[in-house]
C-alpha cells in the first residue's frame, strides 16, 4: 500500500493499531502451531501481527496528523526472533500468544511510535510493552480440562523458536469488532529504511 495516504476506510472515527506485518512463512509456522490448540477462539491467520501500539479509536483529522508524523519518522529494519507460546493473566490466562524475544531495537521503535502518537493529542495508557503474537484467546472461566490441554500445549511446543525475520515495515492498521472477531485493514505502510 502507498504510504503517503491513508486509505479511505479512516474516514470519520476509527478503531486503530500500529504493528509490525509478519511474512508469510513465519504466518504459515504459527498456523501449524496453533492447529495444535484445541481451546479458545483461534486468532486467523491472516490477523497474525506484533503491535507496537494500540491508539483505540481516533477521529480522522488526528490520524492524518500521525501518519504525516510517521513519514517523517526513520529507523533501519533489525531481526526479530518468534519462539514458544505462553499466556497472559497468570492463575487465569487469557490469551495464548508466541513470543517475540527482546530487541533494542524493536523496543526504540515501540517508543518513538508512542511519542509520536502522544505529541499528536492522543491519549495512551501505560502499559510495560510485551511484544508478542496471539494466537487465541479463552473464556472468563476454564474448565479444569481446558487448563490442562493449555498446559499440555505450552509443554508441547516449548521449543518452537522458527527461523529469524526481518522486519522492514510497520503499519496503521483498522479495527472492525465483529462477533466473529476483528477485521483488520490496513490503512498505510511505513518502510524501515537505513537512511530517509
Amino acid at each position: 500500500m502507498d504510504n503517503h495516504q491513508i486509505a479511505p476506510q479512516s474516514l470519520g472515527m476509527t478503531r486503530a493499531f500500529l504493528a509490525i506485518p509478519i511474512p508469510d512463512t513465519l504466518r504459515q509456522s504459527l498456523a501449524r502451531l496453533q492447529s495444535e490448540l484445541t481451546v479458545g477462539r483461534l486468532v486467523v491467520p491472516e490477523n497474525f501481527h506484533i503491535t507496537l501500539q494500540f491508539l483505540d479509536a481516533q477521529p480522522e483529522p488526528v490520524l492524518r496528523n500521525l501518519h504525516e508524523v510517521l513519514c517523517d519518522l526513520h529507523m533501519p529494519p533489525f531481526d526479530l526472533q518468534v519462539s514458544g507460546p505462553q499466556t497472559f493473566g497468570g492463575d487465569s490466562p487469557r490469551i495464548i500468544f508466541a513470543q517475540v524475544e527482546p530487541s533494542t531495537t524493536l523496543s526504540r521503535l515501540q517508543k518513538k511510535l508512542r511519542r509520536a502518537a502522544m505529541d499528536c493529542g492522543i491519549v495512551l495508557h501505560h502499559e510495560r510493552y510485551h511484544p508478542h503474537v496471539t494466537l487465541a484467546r479463552l473464556g472468563r472461566f476454564l474448565a479444569p480440562v481446558e487448563t490442562d490441554r493449555i498446559a499440555a500445549f505450552l509443554e508441547a511446543s516449548a521449543g518452537f523458536r522458527p527461523a529469524p525475520f526481518t522486519a522492514d515495515s510497520y503499519a496503521l492498521y483498522q479495527s472492525v469488532l465483529h462477533p466473529d472477531g476483528p477485521i483488520y485493514t490496513e490503512l498505510a505502510r511505513y518502510p524501515l529504511t537505513a537512511t530517509p
